[in-house]
């Protein structure tokens, strides 16, 4: 329990260290009192990856070795399991538009981060590895000897969510923290939820250099926005759900951290 809670913090403490680093590169910003520049943060985080990485490794907060060797899935599942996935993130994405919930500048922010390759990177791989490194091999594997494995992933999607500090990203986040945790209790591992996260934030990349695509969404009805979303959404759960005939099953041992890779 101590451990996760320690994991969280160590995410906390990256993102106050890369915005500290960000501001020492990009002093104007500093003296203004704005946000530093997508290149200034880009270079903060980037610098800063390794260092979490070699903490959450070295206070023994993941498996040795990393990811593990988990439950091998068969192919049909594993891309029923993707699919699910990515239906539910385009679902939520359309299905709450209409609400133009305050993003705290969060999508200008990301925008000007995806026009360089070091900021593609940290978006699409470097960023989604860290994310699931603490919450999913972390938060949600440390807590689910003590709290089971349903609430460890609540509890672990509930700390993704809060981190993104904004509504926009908030809701969908703890949504999609949800799901990426039903993948790891599907393999044990973070190989599955991380391809997923992976494609889900080079999809909102890609997305980002479109904007007209966004353009013609916001011409429809808002009913006809929500309506696509949940039906998005309903296809999502129900190619999750037929996944899980190969979930284990779901007791207070499972995922122990004092377990070896093998009896997982």
């Amino acid at each position: 329990m101590l451990k996760a809670f320690l994991a969280f913090l160590a995410f906390i403490a990256y993102q106050c260290t890369a915005a500290a680093l960000a501001y020492l590169i990009d002093g104007e910003a500093l003296a203004q009192g704005t946000l530093p520049d997508a290149t200034a943060l880009v270079t903060a985080q980037m610098a800063c990856v390794p260092l979490i990485i070699l903490l959450l490794w070295l206070c023994r907060m993941t498996q040795r070795p990393l990811p593990g060797k988990g439950r091998p899935l068969p192919g049909t599942t594993m891309t029923a399991a993707l699919a699910g996935f990515m239906c539910v993130a385009v679902g939520l994405s359309v299905g709450l538009s209409p609400l133009d919930l305050a993003d705290g500048g969060s999508t200008a922010l990301l925008n000007g981060m995806s026009r360089s390759i070091g900021g593609v990177l940290l978006l699409t791989v470097f960023g989604p590895l860290v994310e699931e490194m603490v919450f999913r091999e972390s938060i949600q594997r440390l807590l689910t000897p003590r709290t089971g494995a349903l609430w460890a992933t609540v509890i672990a999607a509930a700390s993704f969510a809060a981190v993104h500090m904004n509504p926009a990203q908030s809701i969908p986040a703890f949504l999609l923290g949800l799901a990426l945790g039903w993948l790891y209790i599907l393999t044990g591992n973070i190989k599955l939820c991380y391809s997923a996260h992976v494609i889900n934030n080079a999809l909102a990349v890609w997305l980002l250099s479109r904007p007209d695509i966004e353009a013609r969404v916001a011409t429809w009805p808002a009913a006809a926005i929500v309506a696509v979303g949940a039906a998005l959404i309903a296809l999502g759960v129900l190619l999750l759900l037929t996944t899980r005939r190969h979930a284990p099953s779901l007791t207070l041992t499972q995922f122990s951290p004092h377990s070896t890779p093998s009896e997982r």
